[in-house]
């Protein structure tokens, strides 16, 4: 440290210490689907199922989405991002279940806090609540000044009711209470009234009562109380306003923060009452009576690819229309720590919902002999649907989504996607693997994996024993499960597949040898050691990037080494700035060899870096440029274990060898 002995002001450098190291997550997975309920195309943030479910309901026969969402984090998942998918179009899209209570115009409008018909189970009782009520001094009120015999409960901007006998009930609004005095003001502190066309009248022949106007509400789903709100007020500056209490969360705040949003609550009140200068009339209140919401809807029968992909966009696009084509996969933009993508409910086989007999009413005495136990309650009307059922979609419309997928995790250049297979490539006695191969022939990019069968799980919603869904909520569970505990260099294969009871259909070694080759990763079950992802192949035919953890490997490198140059921008191109950026680069790619993530034995034999004078030239420098190249040797999956037996005169030798398919 430099000593300084002449008072005076000194200029030091403290910035000279290189870029510090970055954290980076390659687990945190993202899903687009089919939900109960949830925002609509809006990326929110789960870290257990209970989140998810809280945010989006629970498991429906519209989507597989839900089960996806499960078997990630019973593989291991720890984080994934969700976006709910459903039509918006005016005249069949998906709506909102709501209801108003007066006085008509300028009253409240609440709503289910999601679209969905899961809102017409609501219903709301609005009930008026007098917690503050006390005898108003006559003759010392008057010029905005009301005086009490109690300001207990009474605070600023409380919504306030005079009732004299043979009068007609006055409101205003508290502007100042002064509680040494025991004084309400209607004027604020520049002697202006909160809301200027409120007068009181005042009989000094009658006695006064003045009242806390406030409400509670409660929300009832299929008629069990859900949700009791108490004090809440109709003055929009008061800070138990119910527009502001009950209100939707900030989810973009959320985004930006990368922490799960708040969960809504179920209703949403809007307040219909513009500002005209008067306090509010009360609103139309039933004690006893509940009053259901109603209207909502699904908008899931008009579903097209473009609600999962969101469409593109064009220069002519005002902003309105350019938010409607913000859908989907293209929400995805707004975040950027996912690094695996799949849309399991484009591959959907749709099954309603069932429809369950009410339980049955308790006997009222209490005394009489307990009855049997009843039996369990029983599906009624299964074939029709309480809800909207999606299309099942084409091939071709599969393809569509499935294509567009890969394009944005190619144009991100950091993110991955895993496939399902539409379900008669999955079931065709008839065509065999044929089907398979024929939709693996689609596709070829290194940005995707392709994963094959269907999976059986347990039916939690009681229709089956069993469901078939798609793998790919399994499979991203455990590319987040060996990316944690190993690193995302670790095949995400051959370990132990959980919720899952078996397979849509079984797979032999001769048909796994075709569909490995063909970079179809099978799904089997490898006797007691239980089902297992036997395969890690991406749907590239370009040998550098044939092996899934080898392509994640180079992506999350993109993604670190863009955050390790960030601070090289504007530094002088010289020497010093480019030694400096090699050890940045140098030390990240060290702490990956250090968790087995290259074949070579040392730092040599595993990476190099470049960045000098050679690769660096005078036009280059000239030009503002600075280049860094970078080559590493990947540690590639073992395939193929060979046993090599021989004989060597009287002896028979048996020899393992492991064939690395990379280095073939």
């Amino acid at each position: 440290m430099t000593v300084h002995r002449r008072p005076g002001a000194y200029f030091e450098r403290t910035d000279r210490a290189a870029a510090q190291g970055v954290t980076l997550r390659s687990d945190v997975a993202c899903f687009v689907g089919i939900t109960r309920q949830g925002p609509l195309d809006t990326p929110v943030a789960v870290e257990s199922f209970r989140q998810f479910q809280s945010q989006f309901g629970g498991f429906t026969g519209a989507g597989y989405l839900a089960y996806s969402v499960k078997a990630f984090f019973e593989n291991g998942g720890e984080r994934c991002w969700i976006v709910r998918v459903a039509s918006k179009r005016t005249d069949r899209g998906a709506l909102p279940a709501g209801l108003d209570i007066g006085p008509p115009g300028a009253g409240w409008n609440l709503v289910a806090s999601s679209a969905g018909v899961w809102g017409d189970e609501l219903a709301v009782r609005l009930r008026r609540e007098r917690r503050v009520e006390t005898a108003l001094d006559v003759a010392a009120s008057g010029n905005g000044v009301l005086v009490p015999e109690s300001v207990a409960g009474l605070d600023r901007y409380a919504h306030l009711e005079i009732t004299q006998p043979g009068q007609s009930a006055q409101y205003m609004v508290a502007a100042v209470v002064d509680p040494v005095r025991r004084r309400v003001s209607l004027l604020d502190e520049a002697r202006r009234f909160a809301y200027p066309f409120q007068r009181v009248i005042l009989d000094p022949a009658s006695p006064a009562i003045l009242t806390r106007v406030s409400y509670a509400l409660d929300i009832y789903r299929q008629g069990r109380l859900i949700a009791h709100v108490p004090g809440l007020s109709q003055v929009p500056e008061n800070p138990d306003f119910g527009p502001v209490v009950l209100r939707q969360p900030n989810y973009m705040a959320a985004i930006r923060e990368g922490q799960p949003a708040e969960v809504a609550p179920p209703v949403i009140i809007t307040d219909q009452r513009g500002p005209d200068g008067r306090a509010p009339e009360p609103l139309t209140t039933g004690a006893e009576t509940r009053q259901a919401l109603t209207g909502g809807r699904d908008g899931l029968a008009v579903l097209t690819p473009d609600d999962f992909t969101g469409a593109g966009f064009s220069s002519r696009d005002d902003d309105a229309a350019a938010v409607s084509k913000l859908r989907g996969v293209r929400t995805l933009e707004l975040v950027d720590e996912i690094s695996i993508v799949a849309v399991p409910d484009i591959v959907i086989q749709p099954d309603p919902d069932p429809v369950y007999e009410p339980e049955p009413t308790p006997p009222g005495n209490p005394c009489l002999t307990c009855p049997p136990p009843a039996e369990p309650r029983r599906p009624i009307n299964s074939g029709a649907a309480v809800s909207e059922l999606p299309p099942v979609f084409t091939d071709d419309q599969v393809f569509q989504v499935q294509s567009r997928l890969i394009s944005h995790c190619e144009a991100k250049g950091d993110r991955f996607a895993v496939l399902d297979p539409p379900f008669g490539a999955s079931q065709d006695d008839a065509a065999g693997i044929s089907a398979i191969m024929a939709w693996r022939s689609r596709f070829e990019s290194a940005y995707a994996a392709l994963y094959y069968p269907w999976v059986r799980t347990f039916e939690p919603r009681g229709t089956d024993v069993m469901r078939n869904v798609p793998p790919s909520g399994h499979v991203v569970g455990k590319y987040a499960f060996h990316d944690r505990r190993t690193g995302v260099h670790r095949a995400p294969a051959n370990t132990r597949l959980r919720w899952i009871q078996d397979l849509l259909v079984p797979t032999s070694f001769g048909e796994q040898e075709i569909l490995n080759d063909m970079s179809v990763n099978v799904l089997r079950s490898e006797a007691a050691r239980g089902l297992r992802i036997m395969g890690a192949r991406t749907l590239s035919s370009d040998r550098a990037a044939r092996f899934v953890n080898i392509r994640r490997l180079i992506l999350l490198m993109k993604r670190a080494v863009d955050l390790l140059s960030q601070w090289v921008v504007f530094e002088p191109n010289n020497d010093a700035t480019r030694t400096r950026y090699t050890s940045v680069l140098q030390n990240f790619l060290e702490a990956l060899w250090a968790r087995g993530a290259f074949a070579g034995a040392t730092v040599e034999e595993s990476f190099f870096v470049k960045c000098d004078a050679d690769n660096n030239t005078q036009a280059d420098r000239d030009n503002g440029r600075l280049i860094a190249e970078i080559g590493i040797a990947p540690s590639y999956p073992l395939e193929f274990i060979v046993m090599r037996v021989g004989r060597q005169g009287n002896e028979l030798s048996v020899a393992e060898t492991r064939l690395v398919t990379g280095a073939m």
